[in-house]
């Protein structure tokens, strides 16, 4: 080990508060730095050790002025006498640390004497007389941390502007010192939550499990929700190469009837590519946004096309993490749209997938426990899981922008690829901590191994890709026989597709105000149109009657089954468009004004027919 290193590891034990390895390190080349040994020693009171290298070096070797003299003086005073030769914060400190070192020194005495000569040592015996106190007093009477010792808190505060070291030891003394003023009660705090909720939307059942984790809450919470325009009914074979056991973690017995030919992604592949590459497929139809309406205590919602949003970003193709920070930092902007809007301010906030079981169900008293940058997260070996998390608005809001934060942040290489490549649980951690984000044990999490049953979803047709790998498998006899019993296995577990429910524009065609809007625009660009248009509005009218009578008959006897609410079809969004066409307007109004067979008739033709088609122009414009 060189010189210089030895220089530099002591410099970097100082900078860390390692007293430990100063001194073992002076101890060891006590040749190359007698003088800084010497000096350590004397200013952090352990006068005997000082004194041995003064006894060990001749005075021409050793370069501390006025050496003899010392020498002198730490005799007498080892010997249980004086000297005029040492400073008096010198000698409080050799006192203060033999009563440290044999464990004799009181709380109220430390706070006495501290403030007479901490101030007035070098700045290293300043750390090193810190340290020692805090951890002396840590195990012997925590009563130290108060106000007669804040001569430590000033001092650090004052002399130690960004040192990490020092910033460790006064978060120890004020935690200890907090605990004796409130003795380990909370402060109250106003309680407006918002809870939101992002991500895709998994299996059949979406809607009630959201509304469960909703009440399971137990407390009040205003609903922030973003999704994707599609409900998956499939969805692939999930992220784990343990694809079985994370499918299918709530029935063991299931997982343990899997062949190792197939128990994972790399054998699935490697001895049925085919069928593996049809069961990565994800089946979704488009999402009925009227479903969304019905979550419980929704406040504010987003819906989004994932194609749109690869364009937007110029994103070849979004991974789930993309998507997912995505969401999180929509739900944000909703929420503080809403703030904004309303004049107030959420004092904590709550982030949860859409797609589980809440478990470890939180009181308020947790969250009146959390600091302000505290954040309630289950944390592993890949960082911080992104299920389940809670705190304070400020902390909170950070970890919802993380898209932002990303995207703004480039020049890190953290962030360097944003939003190409994005981490789901590294990236929030290291941003964690470099923000001052404190994680606590959860007391909220999310079981999502257990939360999506089989039955919810739909397999796709995987026949014939299993027909094809059939004729190129390496697998034969028995194994094949296994393998094969268990695709039947696996295929009878999940229910049948169920069809998309579409019509909901051919409904809204048939509604008697789209018909007669729609007769009076074909039938108004001629004067002979004009001149027949009352005779054909009425036979319009009639045949739309008998049409109705016919239906209620039929449902009567039985013969014909009450449609579902136009809300329930899956096109429902397309049928509401019709009702904002020109047609349907005018069929609107004109029934309107057949209720006041005279004076509303007049009113169409003098009123409403003029605004209504200056309107329909007016919108033809902005588009």
């Amino acid at each position: 080990m060189s010189l210089k290193s030895i220089k530099s590891a002591i410099e970097q034990a100082f900078l860390a508060w390692n007293f430990e390895a100063v001194e073992s390190l002076y101890e060891s080349h006590l040749e190359y730095f007698a003088t800084e040994a010497f000096e350590y020693f004397y200013h952090t009171g352990n006068f005997k050790r000082a004194l041995d290298i003064l006894d060990s070096y001749q005075e021409s070797r050793f370069l501390h002025p006025g050496a003899a003299k010392l020498q002198k003086a730490l005799k007498s005073i080892l010997d249980g006498g004086s000297s005029e030769e040492i400073l008096p914060q010198f000698l409080m400190a050799y006192e203060f640390a033999s009563k440290l070192e044999k464990s004799l020194l009181d709380a109220q005495e430390a706070s006495a004497i501290l403030p007479q000569f901490l101030p007035h040592l070098p700045s290293n015996a300043k750390a090193f007389f810190i340290q020692k106190s805090i951890n002396y007093f840590e195990l012997k009477d925590r009563s130290f941390f108060s106000y007669q010792a804040a001569i430590i808190q000033t001092t650090l505060h004052n002399d130690f502007d960004g040192s990490f070291a020092a910033s460790m030891h006064m978060a120890k003394f004020e935690h200890y010192f907090q605990n004796n003023i409130f003795a380990g009660k909370n402060l109250k705090s106003a309680k407006r939550f918002a809870l939101t909720i992002s991500g895709a939307l998994r299996g059949r059942d979406w809607l009630s499990k959201i509304n469960k984790i909703i009440a399971d809450l137990g407390f009040e919470a205003d609903v922030f929700f973003f999704t994707w325009d599609r409900e998956y009914h499939w969805i692939g074979l999930g992220g784990s190469p343990w694809w079985v056991h994370r499918m299918f973690a709530y029935d063991p017995d299931f997982i343990a009837s899997a062949p190792q030919t197939l128990i994972n992604t790399g054998e699935f592949y490697k001895n049925f590519p085919h069928t593996y590459a049809r069961l990565t497929e994800a089946l979704s139809k488009r999402l009925n946004l009227n479903k969304i309406k019905q979550i419980n205590n929704l406040v504010a919602f987003a819906v989004e096309n994932e194609e749109e949003f690869c364009h937007r970003f110029k994103l070849s193709g979004a991974s789930n993490c993309q998507k997912m920070w995505y969401g999180k930092y929509r739900l944000l902007q909703l929420l503080e749209e809403h703030e904004q809007k309303n004049g107030f301010k959420y004092d904590f906030i709550i982030n949860l997938r859409p797609d589980g079981i809440l478990e470890n169900h939180a009181t308020l008293e947790h969250f009146e426990r959390m600091l302000p940058m505290d954040l309630s997260v289950s944390l592993g070996t890949e960082g911080v899981n992104d299920c389940a998390l809670a705190g304070r608005t400020e902390a909170m809001k950070i970890f919802l922008s993380t898209w932002k934060i990303a995207l703004e942040n480039t020049h890190l290489p953290l962030f360097s690829d944003a939003p190409f490549i994005m981490g789901t649980h590294y990236m929030p951690h290291f941003l964690f901590m470099k923000l001052g984000i404190r994680i606590i044990k959860p007391f909220l999490s999310l079981d999502i191994l257990n939360a999506l049953k089989s039955e919810e979803l739909s397999v796709p047709n995987f026949e014939k890709a299993l027909e094809k790998d059939l004729e190129s498998t390496p697998l034969c006899d028995e194994a094949l026989k296994e393998a094969l019993s268990f695709f039947e296995r696996f295929q009878s577990r999940f229910s049948d597709e169920i069809p998309a429910l579409l019509g909901a524009p051919q409904r809204v065609s048939n509604h008697l105000a789209y018909k007669l809007g729609l007769a009076m625009i074909r039938n108004s660009k001629t004067p002979l149109g004009y001149i027949k248009l009352p005779y054909i509005l009425m036979s319009i009218k009639i045949a739309h009657q008998e049409e109705r009578k016919n239906i209620e008959q039929k449902l009567q006897y039985g013969s014909k089954s009450l449609p579902p609410p136009l809300e329930h079809y899956d096109d429902y969004e397309e049928g509401l468009k019709i009702k904002n066409f020109l047609s349907y307007k005018l069929g609107e109004a004109l029934m309107e004004g057949y209720k006041n067979l005279w004076g509303g008739l007049l009113k169409f033709y003098f009123a409403d027919l003029p605004r209504i088609k200056k309107e329909f122009k007016n919108k033809r414009r902005q588009l």
